[in-house]
């Protein structure tokens, strides 16, 4: 017994379709990941330059502090 498959060409075609919609859906939502990506490395050194800051400023007022108190 042998059996050969047959292909539907109705139904390769919505496949097709289906598939490619998929491919252009998976490429838009890789495109996105990439530029959160990059917006979070863009604002992490924006955020290392401001603690720096703020580590310095509560520094200094530290240091004022205490002449003024004692």
């Amino acid at each position: 017994m042998e059996t050969t498959a047959k292909i539907d060409p109705v139904r390769y075609g919505v496949m097709y379709e289906k598939v490619r919609d998929h491919t252009k859906s998976i490429e838009h939502i890789e495109h996105q990941v990439e530029e959160l990506v990059a917006f979070k490395n863009k604002i992490e050194g924006g955020w290392i330059v401001a603690l720096i800051v703020i580590s310095a400023v509560s520094t200094i007022m530290g240091l004022i502090g205490s002449k003024i108190l004692g």
